[in-house]
């Protein structure tokens, strides 16, 4: 009796609003600043999977995820770090998700377990200092892991321009420390990080036009 009075539970209403919200790039900093006061992760990936259309919003109005949080006046990466010293993240569960992924046959290097669950990577390099320290205390061999893994010009800018879609911190040192695997490839293919992320930038296509239906 007492749900027929409340009305609908809250998931739908959830759903429903969402579905209504008319977007302006101050209804995007609204959103997300909500999400911050609700405890809920600001990563891109964890907006990008609970909810797509803010993520969409943010790209339109401010170019990319990582932008718009600064507009707000946050730090993305505190933000990430934050939601892991709230428990979320364990070392000894980031070890065993590693163990999990070798038995299902996942790409161990850095950038192939980012498409995978960019989440673990993330955790990774708070907790241990790097992938490559986590991959360490797991009991593999980075060394191995990347010779293994050979990757032609047009993955290599591939996966440049994933990660600017993403909205990650593409400077030099950012990616040197966070995506390792990815800057020795793009130095190995394009001679530099700078000229790989040129050419990128040069071929990433523009975003599909809005429209009411989309």
């Amino acid at each position: 009796m007492s749900e027929g009075k409340a009305g609908p539970n809250p998931a739908p209403n959830v759903s429903m609003s969402k579905c209504r919200r008319q977007w302006s790039a101050k209804r995007v900093i609204q959103e997300i600043d909500a999400r911050h006061q609700q405890g809920l992760p600001i990563n891109s990936q964890a907006v990008m999977d609970q909810d797509s259309a803010l993520w969409a919003a943010a790209r339109r109005y401010f170019g990319n995820w990582r932008a718009a949080v600064v507009s707000c006046g946050l730090n993305p990466q505190r933000l990430v770090q934050g939601r892991h010293e709230r428990g979320y993240w364990s070392r000894e569960k980031i070890l065993t998700q590693i163990r999990e992924a070798e038995r299902q046959g996942w790409r161990l290097d850095s950038h192939g377990m980012q498409q995978r669950n960019n989440r673990l990577v993330a955790a990774a390099v708070y907790y241990f200092g790097s992938w490559t320290a986590a991959l360490a205390e797991a009991g593999f061999d980075s060394l191995k892991i990347r010779r293994t893994v050979r990757r032609t010009p047009h993955q290599v800018l591939a996966a440049i321009q994933d990660a600017m879609r993403n909205g990650e911190d593409l400077r030099d040192t950012a990616v040197r420390q966070h995506h390792r695997a990815l800057y020795g490839a793009a130095q190995k293919v394009f001679g530099s990080w700078r000229r790989a992320r040129e050419l990128a930038e040069q071929d990433l296509p523009p975003s599909p036009a809005w429209h009411p239906q989309r």
